[in-house]
């Protein structure tokens, strides 16, 4: 189990901007990064993962132990940590208590270049974060349009992806399979000996013909006969299997 602000280095990933994060996290940001056409997600490294003491820094500097009359200790104004009660210093920002952040965790990500709330630039990158998994619920408790949290349950980009891996990697036994009864290779790959064996194989009845075989392997009726729905569900495969 990973403990906040604890994480060890073989667990975290070096983005393309500065800072860290965990290996799905970090994925996720570079994919998001990328489609939103974003040059700048991190411009320094505790906009990623922070470690204890990395969080620690960033309350210090944000919070004091000196109440002073006047100080809003409403909306995390007032934080408890180390036996002491914090107060956020005057023009300063929320921040968690050290090992309370996601950052700590490796999923957060406080992103440059974004507008504030509302603006068609927020609004836009908004609907794309939403897809690859990063909210921005917890920032909005607090007014922080740039912080976003990543949650890999949401992401149905990596959902998409770890499905079309499947199912290339399902293509490609199946590939081997008709490989093997075409008499070439098993690589499971659409190359030119098994597409060449391919074209030469003839129809041919009844069901314990090859062709019948292959058709088995492709889900189809084992006619024998290489017609249309044949040809066209061996062109699916090895599309698939590329």
């Amino acid at each position: 189990m990973l403990v906040n602000g604890r994480i060890p280095s073989t667990s975290l990933v070096r983005l393309s901007t500065p800072g860290r994060l965990t290996k799905a996290a970090a994925a996720s940001y570079e994919r998001l990064n990328k489609e939103a056409g974003m040059t700048h997600g991190t411009s320094l490294a505790l906009q990623a993962y922070r470690s204890l003491a990395d969080q620690e820094k960033v309350f210090f500097t944000h919070y004091d132990r000196h109440y002073r009359s006047g100080r809003t200790i409403a909306n995390g104004g007032k934080k408890y940590y180390e036996g002491a009660w914090w107060y956020r210093k005057e023009g300063h920002p929320v921040a968690a208590v050290p090992g309370t952040s996601n950052h700590g965790l490796g999923i957060a990500v406080d992103w440059d270049g974004l507008d504030g709330y509302g603006s068609v630039d927020f609004n836009t990158f908004a609907r794309l974060a939403k897809k690859h998994g990063w909210s921005n619920t917890e920032g909005a408790k607090i007014r922080e349009y740039w912080h976003w949290v990543y949650n890999r349950n949401n992401d149905t980009v990596l959902a998409a992806l770890i499905a079309a891996a499947a199912r290339k990697a399902a293509a490609r036994l199946s590939l081997k399979k008709i490989q093997g009864y075409l008499g070439v290779p098993k690589t499971g790959l659409p190359d030119v000996a098994t597409l060449a064996a391919w074209s030469k194989c003839p129809s041919g009845k009844p069901v314990v013909s090859t062709m019948a075989k292959i058709q088995v392997v492709l889900h189809v009726d084992n006619d024998g006969i290489k017609g249309k729905i044949t040809k066209a569900a061996f062109s699916k495969l090895c599309a698939t299997a590329k």
